[in-house]
């Protein structure tokens, strides 16, 4: 609860104290830069001639076919749930520091590959765009992922513990 309270006062307060507010805006333009260079190199990959405008946000293949990437593209609010997830579950803190980039990385991978698959659709069939709800098709397959990146934690933040002596364990809980 105390990690819902820190995340609401940050995003509705702290997030536009000026020196805060100048890194969010520079890591959320970094964060789109890389999600469109990174999903050019996958179409490229896959032979499709993409185009990077960083300035307009956006990613094209031959003129005829181009995503603009908002900053409700991103995933951080997924990434954020993700990471939320971990961080209030118990466990030692060392292991979170391991599976907290990890699937924040796998996150972003999936969220490059839908853009690059957007992209390619849009492209080959532009009519296919209105068909499909990406925005929820996405959201509901990284929220299957982070619910099993977290059963995974557990099983294996589980496995961790009952291999630690007893008196370890009890000096952990009282801490």
């Amino acid at each position: 609860m105390a990690l819902l309270g820190l995340w609401f006062i940050f995003y509705k307060l702290l997030r536009y104290v000026p020196f805060i507010q100048e890194f969010y805006s520079v890591a959320t333009s970094v964060l789109t830069d890389c999600l469109l260079h990174v999903s050019a190199f996958f179409l490229k990959l896959a032979n499709f001639d993409a185009i990077v405008n960083t300035t307009a946000k956006t990613i094209s293949i031959s003129d005829k076919a181009f995503v603009h990437l908002d900053k409700g593209c991103l995933g951080r609010n997924l990434m954020g749930l993700f990471a939320g997830f971990i961080l209030a579950f118990p466990g030692s803190n060392r292991f979170k520091l391991y599976i907290i980039p990890s699937g924040l990385l796998f996150i972003y991978f999936l969220n490059t590959l839908r853009i690059s698959i957007l992209l390619a659709i849009i492209y080959l069939d532009p009519s296919a765009y209105r068909k499909y709800n990406h925005h929820d098709i996405f959201a509901y397959v990284v929220y299957f992922f982070i619910f099993l990146f977290w059963v995974l934690y557990i099983r294996l933040n589980e496995k961790k513990v009952a291999k630690q002596p007893v008196s370890l364990i009890h000096q952990e809980e009282k801490t």
